[in-house]
């Protein structure tokens, strides 16, 4: 017999892994403003592995629970699918389809990112950021339309805000590797930042408006 999962705990899933996802841009800031300015004497080989493999696993291994967790959370949403509005199948099937887009372009960043970060390929940071934004785009999309049919009505507005937050932020970053520009890397931090918060609101409503209706189906499907 299968076990009754609600569909609400993917969203909260989901708003854990966008949590996550936070947490992981601000761990460099965090340990920015916790480590001294000058490394102590005869502390150099300790602080030079800090700097150049635990902080970026750091990031990694958050960036990977994050990613672990939004599958999960879409896999229950979608298990659960029938107990929403069938009207709205359409928009979970779209939301389905983009996230299935998810899975094949971070498959290619990472490939492309292991290839930059092992060998050097100057020639592979192009496509590398170019990817970027195909996946900020498409995931977008995906938390988008699978919010729509979930039937959490704030996203109508805040996640058209949201998707277009987070695809700018990533063609920022790509803008920005190719002019050096500070200024416009800033900028697409904040856009991040405000792509990502906008979102974890989202799924937080989406979680609270799910647990509030409770186990109600829609009254064309059998219970």
């Amino acid at each position: 017999m299968r076990r009754k999962v609600r569909p609400e705990m993917g969203a909260l899933w989901m708003a854990s892994a966008i949590g996550l996802a936070v947490v992981s841009l601000l761990v460099p800031y965090a340990w920015g403003a916790l480590l001294p300015s000058t490394v102590p004497a005869g502390q150099e080989s300790f602080y030079l592995g800090l700097h150049t493999t635990w902080l970026p696993l750091s990031g990694v291994v958050l960036l990977a629970a994050s990613a672990v967790l939004l599958g999960a959370g879409f896999l229950l949403v979608w298990r659960e699918r029938t107990r929403f509005d069938p009207q709205r199948h359409v928009l979970l099937r779209r939301g389905g389809l983009a996230f299935s887009g998810v899975l094949v372009a971070a498959v290619l960043r990472t490939a492309l990112g292991l290839i930059v970060g092992f060998v050097y390929a100057p020639e592979l940071l192009l496509p590398l950021h170019v990817v970027d934004v195909i996946l900020a785009s498409v995931l977008g999309l995906a938390l988008y339309w699978l919010l729509l049919g979930m039937g959490v009505g704030q996203a109508r507005l805040a996640g058209i805000v949201a998707l277009a937050a987070g695809s700018g932020s990533s063609l920022l970053v790509l803008i920005a590797s190719a002019t050096h520009a500070t200024d416009v890397d800033a900028i697409a931090v904040a856009l991040g930042f405000l792509s990502l918060t906008l979102w974890l609101a989202l799924f937080l409503w989406g979680y609270d408006e799910l647990r509030l209706r409770g186990d109600s189906r829609p009254p064309a499907l059998p219970a």
